[in-house]
């Protein structure tokens, strides 16, 4: 996967293309010093987005200063690790990436963001293993990063949907996905971020909602590659009457494959609605047909051929009076025209019809051109 901005419930998270890497900094005991570097998947021949945090204790010194390192040796076997984002001064030294930055006034360093980029020749199920160091005057801790080498998808979905409704009324939003990858996929999960003013108002028994926290729909149907598939009803929403004209709502509907969301859904844990789901009808995936089309300008479609036979110096025989003319039916059936000194030209008949088409195609078009 190919290209997260899920409020409140997923921050922390970093995604790359379906790709996935989640971290939360524990509570940290006064004095010490903790590092999160949770494990991440990737797939052959794309990239997928890490990240290490690094948090302290009470007392939280600010402005203390702390290096972080990565022990890049065991990611040979899988690919290339290249630091991303902001907060901290990298410099690579062999098989070590060495990343200094700040504590600031809440004890927390920035979150330190990495992509990590693997062969397209890396067999699946690949691991290496990232150990990764955090140095500074509070103390030193340890961790360890999993890459494991999947199966690549790519789930699609248009980038925007612009709505427009009033205070109280009831808001319809449509879903799209796309299967872009080469495999069937066996089952989808649908989130949306359902912030105030806007509420999810449906009562789908496979979807779980709750107040402050993400709409989640989850989805066992078989998605085939190259398939669009649309819900089978709109998400019913509704706008809070209390809304307030003009403000606008940036909310984000995003589909994950059933293994992503399982990593994303552990490391969310409260977020995420409980059970139980709706009690209401099932809210399904919907095979698009492919609609076919007509050729709207069909006068550039074809390709007149033309062939000429020659080689030969002898005229071809006469046609006598008693003879009918070749293909009129009479005589001896239609035979090819052969023998020495003999010419042939293909296509003369099509090659009028479409002279006198593309005449009429020009004139209607300097017709349309001069009417003012």
């Amino acid at each position: 996967m190919v290209r997260l901005h899920l409020r409140r419930w997923s921050a922390g998270i970093a995604v790359a293309g379906g790709i996935l890497a989640v971290g939360t900094v524990p509570a940290v005991a006064a004095g010490e010093l903790r590092i999160t570097s949770p494990d991440m998947v990737v797939a052959p021949g794309h990239d997928a987005a890490g990240e290490v945090r690094v948090a302290t204790g009470r007392p939280r010194p600010g402005g203390v200063a702390v290096t972080v390192d990565i022990d890049l040796s065991g990611l040979d076997s899988v690919g290339t690790l290249a630091p991303a984002g902001a907060g901290w001064v990298c410099r690579p030294d062999a098989d070590l990436l060495r990343c200094t930055g700040m504590l600031d006034r809440r004890g927390e360093a920035p979150a330190l963001r990495f992509r990590v980029a693997a062969r397209t020749d890396v067999a699946l199920d690949t691991r290496a293993t990232l150990t990764v160091r955090a140095t500074s005057a509070v103390g030193t801790a340890t961790g360890t990063t999993t890459v494991t080498v999947v199966e690549g998808v790519d789930l699609q979905t248009p980038p925007q949907a612009a709505l427009t409704a009033g205070p109280g009324d009831r808001v319809v939003l449509p879903g799209t996905v796309r299967n872009g990858g080469p495999v069937p996929m066996r089952g989808v999960v649908l989130t949306l971020d359902v912030d105030r003013p806007l509420t999810y108002a449906g009562n789908h028994r496979n979807c779980r909602h709750r107040e402050g926290g993400p709409l989640v729909c989850r989805f066992d149907a078989d998605l085939e590659p190259g398939v669009t598939y649309r819900l089978s009803t709109p998400l019913p929403l509704r706008l809070d009457e209390r809304a307030r004209d003009g403000v606008v709502l940036a909310d984000r509907l995003r589909w994950w494959t059933t293994d992503d969301w399982a990593r994303v859904a552990r490391d969310l844990d409260p977020s995420v609605p409980p059970p139980p789901a709706g009690t209401g009808s099932h809210l399904r995936l919907v095979a698009q047909r492919t609609p076919t089309g007509a050729d709207a300008t069909s006068w550039d479609n074809w390709t007149e051929v033309s062939l000429t036979v020659t080689g030969a110096d002898d005229p071809p025989p006469p046609v006598t009076d008693d003879r009918p003319p070749p293909g009129t039916g009479g005589g001896d059936p239609l035979l090819p025209v052969t023998g020495p000194g003999t010419t042939l030209t293909a296509g003369v008949g099509g090659l009028l019809l479409a002279v006198g088409a593309l005449g009429t195609a020009v004139t209607r078009r300097r017709r349309t051109t001069l009417v003012p």
